[in-house]
């Protein structure tokens, strides 16, 4: 399951960096559940469809570059970069371009990625960027309240956070 988890997740990836909505909406479980750098949450497909089409005309150029790549089962954590360009009038200018550490956690239901999650990133106190999560013990994906929704429940120790490697910020 791992291995075609990853597989999926990787897809996935590749359909954003081509910007290809409609490889994006097939690799989509029908309740999609997107989570931004936010926490702001977005469900379903054709939600998400609309979404997507709607920020590569925002942010055109819009990628993201996969450094490492970890599975538990059906739940695959991508380390890396995202980068772009706003572009709110349609042009590109270099004044507007952008590049941040990431987090993506995809969890794949039925060969299908059914929520991605992207976390935020933190800025060290020198200048590098660096993201945080809480250590992690183990990773399991059971059932609750609804059987056709998963979600991801982390066992986390009493001890603070620990970095992960650091990215150096433009």
């Amino acid at each position: 399951m791992a291995e075609s988890a990853k597989l999926i997740a990787i897809a996935f990836v590749r359909a954003i960096n081509r910007q290809n909505v409609e490889a994006l909406a097939d690799l989509m479980t029908e309740d999609h559940r997107f989570i931004d750098a936010l926490d702001n949450q977005f469900e379903g497909r054709e939600k998400m469809r609309a979404g997507w089409d709607a920020y590569f005309r925002m942010v055109p150029d819009y990628t993201i570059a996969v450094e490492e790549t970890f599975c538990d089962g059906p739940v695959v954590v991508m380390l890396g970069r995202v980068r772009g360009t706003y572009s709110p009038d349609g042009s590109i200018k270099e004044e507007n371009r952008w590049q941040a550490p990431a987090a993506l956690r995809a969890i794949i239901k039925e060969n299908k990625v059914a929520c991605l999650l992207r976390q935020r990133a933190h800025a060290s106190a020198n200048g590098k960027a660096r993201l945080s999560l809480p250590h992690v013990t183990s990773l399991s994906v059971p059932k609750v309240r609804d059987p056709h929704e998963q979600v991801l429940v982390r066992r986390v120790q009493d001890r603070p956070p620990r970095p992960i490697p650091s990215f150096p910020i433009p």
